[in-house]
C-alpha cells in the first residue's frame, strides 16, 4: 500500500487559492466536475503546494478530500467517481472516495475513463468558511498576490 504524507492544517489563504485553482467548474451541482487548472506531476495527477516559506507538494485530490470532508485520507487512495464518466482532472470532493488499491482496481475495471469536455459556463466562485460565504468575482489577474497560483 502506498504511503502518503499527512496533509497539514491548511490556512484560509491556501484554501482560497485551492478553490480558485479548481475554478473551471463545469456547472454548479454535485454531478459536475471541478477541473484542476493548476500544476500536474510527472504522472499527470493534479498537485497543490501548501505552506509559505518552504511549501510541500501534495496530490490535489487528497487536499480536496481533506478540505471539504474534514478528514485525513491516511494511506488509502483518493479515487474518482464522476457521475458522467471518470474525469482525470476532477477535484470535486463529491466525486472522491477512499479506497484500497484492490477496491480501486475492481471499481475502475468496470468503468470507462474519459475526459469530459466543458458543456456549461463556470458557476460563481465562492468560499464557505463556515462562518460566512465569500463571493469571489475578481478576475484572477487582479487578485492579491497571496491568492494567485504559485
Amino acid at each position: 500500500m502506498p504511503r502518503y504524507k499527512q496533509i497539514p492544517e491548511i490556512s484560509l489563504d491556501d484554501q482560497v487559492r485551492f478553490y480558485l485553482t479548481a475554478c473551471d467548474i463545469r456547472g454548479g451541482g454535485k454531478e459536475y466536475c471541478w477541473i484542476w487548472e493548476g500544476q500536474y506531476n510527472a504522472q499527470g495527477e493534479p498537485i497543490f503546494d501548501i505552506g509559505e516559506s518552504k511549501p510541500d507538494i501534495y496530490l490535489a485530490r487528497r487536499v480536496s478530500y481533506f478540505i471539504f470532508r474534514g478528514e485525513q485520507p491516511g494511506n488509502k487512495l483518493v479515487s474518482l467517481n464522476c457521475p458522467k464518466g471518470i474525469d482525470l482532472e476532477c477535484v470535486n470532493p463529491d466525486h472522491l472516495w477512499l479506497a484500497t488499491a484492490r477496491e480501486e482496481k475492481e471499481y475502475y475495471s468496470t468503468r470507462e475513463i474519459k475526459i469530459i469536455p466543458a458543456r456549461v459556463p463556470p458557476a460563481p466562485r465562492y468560499i464557505d468558511t463556515g462562518d460566512e460565504i465569500i463571493w469571489i468575482e475578481t478576475p484572477l489577474s487582479q487578485l492579491p498576490k497571496q491568492y494567485k497560483r504559485r
